[in-house]
């Protein structure tokens, strides 16, 4: 029995729970975090040292990190989010791009814009904020064209990692003006039944 801790409304929660539901698999959800609370309980804490969601329990095993979550599942549980085998390296790549570029700065202006009351934001801060983010969208440009997919030419677990950013960076700058295909690639993840249920959902619970 697989059970999830984490809350619906935090992007890195959200690409676990999509990976399940694109691969239809039935988990338990424990809510936590945020609002909810619950991450400082000696229950939590025997799970994750870093005591952040999403924490997966698969049987005997425990894991945090989000991408490491989606790595197994890919492993264990196979399509459709893992990718061929030659193209688990690349896939792999981009998930890394993900973590060390792109979500970092998609997160310093998401908090600037939704989880800092506007009278205390930094309105100077935010023409700097949008362009640094923008500036990592170049490479997955590039890298989706002529192809459909981040690792090739099906969808994968790094579809994911990537994908799941986007529903809300377009409500805070936009990414698509100057990237077609990235647009393009936004466009088929909409059209999965997983992406609306999943990331196409309010966040309005994270609003200062």
């Amino acid at each position: 029995m697989i059970t999830l801790w984490g809350r619906s409304s935090s992007v890195n929660v959200q690409k676990v729970i999509w990976a399940l539901d694109e691969m239809d698999l039935p988990y338990h959800h424990e809510v936590v975090g945020g609002r909810y609370g619950g991450t400082d309980t000696p229950e939590f804490a025997a799970l994750t040292p870093v005591r952040r969601v999403p924490v997966l329990q698969d049987g005997a095993l425990v894991l945090w990190e989000s991408h490491a979550i989606l790595r197994q599942l890919a492993r264990t549980r196979g399509a459709p989010i893992a990718p061929a085998e030659a193209d688990l390296p690349i896939a792999d790549q981009w998930m890394e791009y993900v973590t060390s570029t792109l979500q970092p700065s998609f997160i310093r202006l998401f908090w600037q814009i939704v989880r800092t009351r506007p009278q205390d934001r930094v309105e100077a801060d935010l023409p700097a904020l949008r362009r640094a983010f923008l500036d990592t969208l170049p490479p997955l440009e590039a890298r989706l064209d002529a192809r459909p997919y981040l690792a090739g030419k099906a969808f994968s677990m790094a579809d994911i990692a990537a994908g799941s950013l986007f529903y809300r960076a377009k409500d805070l700058c936009d990414p698509f003006r100057d990237h077609p295909n990235i647009a393009r690639w936004y466009g088929e993840l909409t059209q999965r039944p997983a992406y609306g249920r999943v990331v196409m959902t309010s966040y309005d619970e994270l609003r200062a």
